[in-house]
């Protein structure tokens, strides 16, 4: 996908970075608007929506893994950070794990991430992410892993 993946978010149809706000003590983000999410992977094109007040806590790496990676919440995680926690929550789609988690890698490169420290991040999700994806399967009753 890499080569030609493009990717824009949208607030109120501009073009635009997504907002946040924080509680500190409880590392908890909440979107400030809605954004949508144009993704562009050259072999098709995808629309993807975070609702405003969608809590989310950025890329969920351990502290200890911050000296490699940089923090959860720094700029060039965030919007991969966001909708990969929206797709794990909703599935919006249906286009399942697999989907989220290489989607998260590629918007990770697309914002500047290196290669290695996406690919890290990547398998970190793909390895260790499987029990958030079937703990919102479970809540979201109805929905297929």
């Amino acid at each position: 996908m890499s080569k030609s993946f493009k990717i824009k978010t949208y607030i109120d149809g501009k073009e635009k970075y997504p907002g946040i706000y924080g509680y500190p003590p409880t590392q908890l983000f909440i979107t400030i608007d809605p954004i949508v999410y144009d993704i562009d992977t050259g072999d098709r094109k995808l629309q993807f929506s975070v609702p405003r007040n969608f809590p989310f806590d950025g890329a969920s790496v351990p502290k200890t893994f911050w000296v490699t990676t940089g923090h959860p919440l720094s700029a060039p995680f965030i919007r991969a950070a966001l909708l990969h926690d929206c797709l794990y929550r909703y599935n919006e789609g249906g286009h399942g794990k697999a989907m989220a988690d290489k989607l998260f890698y590629e918007i990770l490169r697309a914002d500047g991430v290196g290669w290695y420290t996406a690919k890290k991040m990547y398998r970190a999700v793909c390895w260790f992410g499987g029990s958030t994806w079937r703990k919102w399967r479970r809540l979201n009753d109805g929905v297929k892993e």
